[in-house]
């Protein structure tokens, strides 16, 4: 699901729907601050997840989230 360049700033209306079957979910170039709604979501099958260029600066979230490959490059967080 491509959701890139939409100037999303409130995923919290992804808890709200249904992702068991999706592998990639695209949120880059946006202005997504908060993420801890991606906890709660069914993201089992959930390959990539790209989060480039938001605002994101809490990743902490991230670490308790089974994906793949999760990219964060062009937010405020330190990548470790």
């Amino acid at each position: 699901m491509i959701l890139g360049e939409n100037e999303i700033s409130d995923i919290e209306v992804l808890g709200r729907l249904k992702f068991e079957k999706l592998e990639i979910l695209k949120l880059n170039f946006n202005k997504i601050e908060n993420i801890r709604i991606l906890e709660k979501i069914n993201l089992k099958n959930l390959k990539i997840l790209d989060l480039s260029y938001n605002l994101i600066k809490d990743k902490s979230i991230l670490e308790k989230v089974k994906i793949e490959k999760i990219l964060l490059k062009g937010n405020k967080v330190e990548i470790s």
